[in-house]
């Protein structure tokens, strides 16, 4: 799960790393217990204020490819190869 600050803060665990509202919490590369996300999540903290919120994070879509590369290109070259069609208009 992601957290966004909506308020911001000096987190006392983590040197006062000031925190300002729209960071990501926590900050990248730093690891918390479920319980400091609990208590900056709830107004059962020191501010007695809800700092913290919950995100849903969008996953990318899974990319897939439409075909193998050299069915692809062969494809293309079958095309190219193909003598052009003969024009409906009648000569005069």
């Amino acid at each position: 799960m992601q957290y966004i600050v909506v308020k911001d803060f000096s987190d006392i665990q983590d040197d006062r790393h000031v925190y300002h509202a729209g960071d990501t919490f926590p900050r990248m590369g730093l690891e918390v217990s479920a319980e400091r996300v609990a208590e900056l999540a709830s107004d059962n903290n020191k501010r007695g204020e809800i700092l913290i919120k919950a995100v849903k994070v969008a996953q990318e879509p899974e990319i897939q490819p439409v075909s193998d590369e050299t069915e692809v290109f062969d494809e293309i070259i079958d095309k190219e190869k193909r003598p052009p069609k003969k024009s409906n208009k009648k000569e005069k």
